[in-house]
């Protein structure tokens, strides 16, 4: 998943090269990317926490900077496109 967020981000980059900030190819792609991201990161802890509490018998979870670094990139991304969209939109003055 990580992979696929990366050619996402790379397609979000490509389109910030072209001066094409506020596209919605953009802001799908960083949606996408944020979740892909957010998905991969729960396929790699979710087994890793049942192996523990259910064949070691303990309930820890390691909050590395790893751990939280990875869905707060993630999240960033999808806030990212949910705030892209208002930056399109003229301005409007009353």
């Amino acid at each position: 998943m990580y992979a696929y967020a990366l050619y996402l981000f790379k397609d979000v980059l490509t389109a910030f090269s072209k001066k094409r900030l506020f596209a919605n190819e953009v802001i799908r792609n960083l949606d996408q990317a944020g979740k892909a991201v957010l998905i991969g990161f729960a396929i790699y802890v979710v087994p890793e926490f049942l192996y523990t509490s259910i064949f070691e018998s303990s309930f820890s979870i390691s909050l590395g900077f790893d751990s939280l670094f990875t869905p707060m990139v993630g999240l960033f991304l999808i806030v990212l496109s949910e705030v892209f969209p208002y930056c399109k939109k003229p301005e409007r003055r009353e």
